[in-house]
């Protein structure tokens, strides 16, 4: 909605113009919707031409007689006769009033359109500018050949439009602009306008109801639609009888006077002396001496520096604004202006061009705002622009900029048409009184040539110093009261987040709740979607807090040692740490890839810390002395002073004996698998408990096992190996010593230290074959790589080395030999800030280990990506499922217990892949494998669920950047069990689909087959991760399998497959169901939806498991009836053998199957008890390679 201003009647400027003669961008027929403008005394020379009203009832609509009405209660839609095509010079100008008469009713109007659907929603359009009004929201959206945009933003009502209600409806379609507003009575419910991408290709216009249900009634009236423009008629001179009162002519005329007072005050404004300070004319009287470090014989050139800063003060006021025009044109692709007015020029140290104080006119390739900051107020002012095309390389563009003391003004245009206008109210008065101009990027690419520019202020002068408050001095005699200690000690969490809070970078409540405007993906209208970008940018400010509140602290302690004449280098690698290595984390990159919100530089952080030494040392002394105390108490003060006491005499203890055990018990397995310290914690806790470590350990089943030190390893003759188990492994214990790794098997971490640029080696035998796991999480601005060699490995062995910042794993099959895993730290120190410093600091992290003997029916795994932080767990697990249909999950043959089968390599093996948002033990998954067991398979099941569930939201396809890592580990397992690549199958959904793409990718003369479920849409927009471009299941495969069920799959990658079969479903099977609507609606990204988009989108999102479920009633038919003339062509033997006597269709369907969906209830996972659509009925329509047809 339009933000309203209010102009004060002394107000001299162009506004007051605007109100009498209104502008461009508020048309006569946008004031008729709003109630304005019937009043006007000023009359517009031209008037739109009328096609089409109620009154004169022209015939213009098909199907409708001249004469009659426009009704659209029976019909779907009603389409121009003739070609209305809009142009700036002849716009199309369409208003109505209309009253809803059912729940989800509403009205289209589309311009420049053939009238022909897109064919993927029922409202779409293939081409046309469709302006909706429905009961729940508002939007203007473009679609022709090129591709579809939404224009301006949507509106989403609070409360959705009331039945029988009259809402005034008007559209205007201008050629490059377009506008729509929709009110009821004085009140604006949405005032849509924006840019059109590209001019006009079709030339009808069409009116459609939304439902093309009869319950769902429009009633319309006072309908008029204008194209082109024509003289305005001249209102007839009143006759002498029908004058008016006297008074009421003298009240009009004293009007107008005012009025005409207020014209000739700012004409006269406008002809009072040259008020120009600054030209890059030199006719006008040369550059002048305007700008610091900047020759004034030159024009302005701003691309050989950051920013130029004036030498005069200029305070813009109402009476004397600061007005710049100027031209630019942008020669790189992300390059940019800004011009700052009432600033000292000092950035803020939050985001690189935000300033302390001042008032920004941004604008750069793809948006432009206003925004103000000076001490506590903070924000926009007016609404940011974002563009619905960036701006074009080597295009001049125009600028003008105003500040008028208690307003601002910025206007963008190009060629006389303006493309950006942003106008409101500032809050407080102007403190500075500097003018900046700067570029946006700093880099010599994004080159930004200013053309010409002219400042006009009418009263600069010479700036003033201002005077800085002293700070503490040495000699001050409070710095004898910090004691020689380190001075991070009196100050706790919350002392850091008290100095962040008082700190010129705090981000204020109205910063933050403006923030998330900066990400491309906030604000489209979904509110699931801005909900997510809200928590995580609150989860990314906590540790922005957090880190620069470090940062203040360590600035402090660098001045009190400074002051007091102590060594400040520890205090200075303390900074540089936080500065160089927290900042390169993942969650601050976050922050400033998403937000634009940067760390501060040291210079900005040492500089505000003094500032705040100064206002808090009296306080930094009080916590230091509160410190003081309550260490004296503790020491002091007790039953016996000093004694500590002896928890076993406890009386406490003793009554809660019991209560305490059970507690160590369930610990005691949970801390095996977390790190050496935690474990020592836990251990010397339990020691000073009534219970032994060997109690604990034997109730809790957990092996109790001692390290042998290096001096006990002597005593017993065996100086080169220590025996261990599951629980513990510590090398520093032994240095150079091999470990053997007891019963094959090796679970936990251990905190390791390397030295910079150096590495550490773990030296291990083993006694039997393993799946042996070793990984390292990311050390945040370090980059350390992960080795494994020996035993029958190649030279050299396999290294993860991912880069900075970066976890590393490996994950193999291991004999018995003896093995050395290495850790190093590859940092190239040289191109770090504050590399030096961190090259003295050693790394330390803890070292994850998870070695398990060798067992073909379960394989657990980790895989690493560049720029991750964390490993993802990957398993290969045999499927087998009990008469009741639970699936078996005992993976280990002891004698007598009915564990799941071992696999046959020498047998075919199918491998079961789901995809996006799902795991192996999902409804969907889980009848598939039992459906492809039913036929006499042995299978697997690749769980991949935590790289497919790795979504940075609930709609974002992120997740997809681990297809191709998790599909290579699988395949080198499925090689270690020495399967041949012959006898292994595939089959997946969705992104499943392409990781057994992979999998046959990696595989030396890939797969024998792969049957690919739907495989999943490409969809940039929404941070897909995955090239699947380059995906042919055919060429990985000696035989290949394809369904394409849903809008969600992709049709050209299905048809990559020899044989590929199309799903086809009937409308309206599903009826109404609520609860899967919202649940699309969490995993799909649209902003603005007509019912039957969210209706298709609904059919989409369960569409897309169609494929499976018709699959799994394939293959369970051919096991019901092997003769089965249908199914018995797609049983796994069937595929597997490539004699399918289906003709091969080159770019096409090879059949169709026409299913009828039945309702079933999901039983597990999150949708537990929500309706489950699947297509078990179905009829296929195919030909023979003979062309004969295979029906049934």
């Amino acid at each position: 909605m339009s933000a309203i201003t209010t102009i004060p009647t002394n107000d001299t400027s162009a506004e007051v113009r605007n109100l009498l003669h209104p502008s461009a961008d508020l048309s006569p027929e946008a004031q008729w919707a709003k109630g304005e403008g019937e009043g006007s005394r000023v009359e517009a020379e031209m008037q739109p031409h009328e096609v089409f009203s109620s009154d004169q009832k022209q015939e213009f609509w098909e199907d409708i007689p001249e004469g009659k009405d426009l009704v659209i209660n029976d019909r779907v839609q009603a389409i121009s006769r003739g070609e209305v095509l809009p142009t700036p010079e002849s716009p199309v100008i369409f208003k109505t009033q209309f009253t809803l008469g059912g729940k989800k009713s509403g009205i289209t109007l589309i311009t420049r359109t053939d009238g022909v659907t897109s064919g993927r929603f029922n409202n779409e359009f293939r081409n046309g500018l469709s302006f909706r009004a429905e009961y729940n929201v508002a939007c203007i959206y473009f679609s022709d050949p090129v591709g579809g945009a939404l224009i301006g933003i949507p509106v989403e009502f609070p409360e959705r439009l009331q039945l029988g209600v009259p809402y005034d409806f008007l559209v205007e379609d201008r050629g490059t602009e377009a506008h729509l507003v929709l009110s009821q009575g004085d009140k604006v419910l949405a005032d849509i306008r924006g840019a059109i991408p590209r001019a006009a290709s079709e030339p009808r216009t069409v009116l459609r109801r939304t439902e093309t249900t009869d319950a769902y009634q429009v009633h319309i009236s006072g309908t008029s639609l204008s194209h082109g423009m024509e003289p305005a008629q001249k209102p007839t001179a009143q006759s002498p009888q029908e004058a008016l009162p006297e008074e009421h002519v003298d009240a009009v005329f004293a009007d107008l006077a005012f009025l005409q007072s207020l014209l000739d005050r700012e004409d006269a404004l406008q002809e009072e002396a040259d008020d120009t300070v600054y030209s890059t004319d030199a006719s006008g009287g040369t550059f002048g001496d305007f700008w610091q470090d900047a020759n004034p014989d030159e024009p302005l050139s701003i691309n050989d520096r950051k920013q130029l800063v004036s030498r005069m003060d200029m305070e813009p006021t109402e009476q004397n604004p600061l007005v710049v025009h100027t031209q630019f044109t942008m020669n790189g692709k992300k390059g940019g202006i800004m011009f700052v007015t009432r600033t000292d020029g000092v950035s803020s140290g939050r985001f690189d061009n935000e300033y302390e104080e001042g008032l920004s006119f941004h604008l750069s390739y793809n948006s432009a705002s206003l925004w103000y900051s000076s001490g506590a107020h903070q924000g926009y002012i007016g609404e940011p622009l974002n563009f619905t095309e960036h701006l074009a390389l080597g295009v001049t563009y125009d600028v003008t900029v105003e500040d008028r003391g208690s307003q601002a003004r910025f206007v963008i245009s190009q060629n006389g048409t303006v493309i950006g206008e942003i106008q409101g109210a500032l809050p407080v008065a102007a403190q500075e009184k500097k003018y900046v101009a700067r570029r946006v990027d700093a880099s010599s690419v994004y080159q930004v040539d200013i053309g010409s520019m002219e400042i006009r202020h009418a009263n600069p002068v010479e700036a003033s110093t201002t005077q800085k408050k002293a700070g503490i001095e040495k000699d001050d005699p409070r710095l004898a009261l910090i004691k020689n200690v380190q001075y991070g000690a009196p100050l706790a969490s919350f002392e850091r987040s008290r100095l962040f809070l008082e700190s010129r970078f705090f981000i204020s409540t109205e910063m933050q709740n403006a923030l998330p405007l900066r990400n491309p993906a906030y604000g489209g209208g979904n509110h699931r979607v801005d909900s997510d970008i809200r928590t995580e940018l609150g989860r990314l400010l906590g540790v922005y807090q957090d880190v620069v509140g470090d940062a203040l602290q360590r600035g402090m302690e660098y001045h009190i040692a400074d002051l007091k004449g102590e060594p400040t280098q520890h205090a200075m690698e303390m900074l540089d740490f936080v500065l160089g290595t927290r900042t390169r984390g993942r969650y601050i990159g976050e922050l400033a890839r998403d937000f634009q919100v940067y760390v501060p530089n040291k210079q900005a952080v040492l500089a505000e810390s003094q500032r705040l030494l100064n206002g808090n040392i009296d306080r930094l002394i009080e916590n230091q002395k509160a410190v003081e105390r309550q260490n004296w108490e503790d020491t002091h003060l007790g039953d016996t002073p000093r004694k500590e006491k002896d928890p076993k005499e406890s009386r406490q203890v003793e009554v809660n004996k019991d209560r305490l055990k059970e507690a160590m018990v369930k610990t005691a397995p949970k801390i095996q698998n977390l790190g050496a310290e935690v474990r020592r914690e836990f251990e010397a806790a339990v020691a000073k408990s009534p219970f032994s470590l060997q109690e604990i350990y034997a109730e809790a089943r957990v092996p109790y096992l001692q390290v042998v030190s290096r001096e006990n390893h002597a005593e017993a003759g065996t100086p080169d190996s220590e025996v261990l188990g599951k629980s513990s492994f510590s090398h520093e214990a032994a240095p150079g010593a091999t470990v053997v790794i007891k019963n094959g098997e090796l679970i936990g971490s251990e905190s390791i230290r390397v030295p910079a640029e150096s590495s550490q080696t773990m030296r291990f035998a083993l006694d039997r074959e393993v799946m042996a796991n070793f990984w390292v999480n990311s050390v945040p601005g370090r980059a350390v790589s992960l080795t494994i060699s020996g035993g029958d490995l190649p030279a050299g062995g396999y290294s993860s080395d991912h880069g900075n910042s970066s976890a590393g794993s490996t994950s193999l099959k291991l004999t018995p030999g003896t093995y050395e895993v290495t850790v190093s730290d590859k940092t190239n120190y040289g191109v770090m800030p504050h590399g030096n410093d961190l090259r003295s600091r050693p790394l330390e992290f803890p070292l994850h280990m998870d070695v398990r003997p060798w067992n073909m029916r379960e394989i657990v795994g980790r895989v690493s990506l560049p720029g991750e932080s964390e490993v993802k767990e990957v398993s290969l697990r045999v499927a087998e499922f009990d008469p009741s249909g639970q699936r078996k999950t005992d993976y280990k043959a002891t004698e007598g217990n009915d564990a799941i089968s071992a696999l046959n390599p020498s047998l075919p093996v199918w491998v079961g892949v789901h995809g996006r948002n799902d795991n192996e033990n999902s409804d969907q998954m889980s009848e598939l494998e039992q459906s492809l067991l039913s036929n006499n398979v042995q299978l697997v099941t690749l769980n991949w669920a935590a790289s497919a569930k790795d979504n940075m939201t609930k709609i974002s396809l992120d997740g997809s950047k681990w297809i191709e890592s998790v599909g290579a580990w699988a395949a080198n397992q499925l090689q270690s069990m020495e399967i041949p690549s012959a006898n292994i199958s595939g089959v997946g959904h969705s992104w499943g689909s392409y990781v057994v793409y992979e999998i046959g990718a990696h595989l030396p003369g890939g797969l024998r087959t792969i049957v690919a479920l739907d495989p999943a849409e490409d969809n940039i927009v929404l941070a897909d991760k995955y090239d699947n471009s380059k995906v042919n299941f055919a060429s990985v495969a000696d035989s290949s399998y394809a369904f394409h069920s849903s809008m969600f799959g992709d049709a050209r990658n299905a048809l990559t497959a020899q044989k590929t079969f199309s799903i086809q479903v009937p409308e309206n099977y599903e009826g109404n169901d609520i609860e899967s609507l919202r649940a699309l609606l969490e995993q799909k990204y649209f902003v603005s939806m007509t019912n039957e988009v969210k209706d298709e989108l609904l059919d989409a999102w369960r569409e897309h498991g169609f494929a499976v479920t018709l699959f799994s009633e394939l293959l369970q038919n051919a096991k019901d009836n092997p003769s089965h003339p249908i199914a018995s062509l797609f049983t796994p033997q069937k595929i597997n053998s490539g004699t399918s006597p289906l003709a091969e269709c080159n770019e096409e369907f090879e059949g169709i199957f026409y299913v009828n969906p039945t309702k079933s209830k999901y039983t597990e996972g999150e949708s537990a008890g929500q309706d489950w659509w699947k297509a078990e009925q179905y009829y296929f329509d195919g030909r023979t390679s003979a062309g004969n047809p295979i029906q049934g």
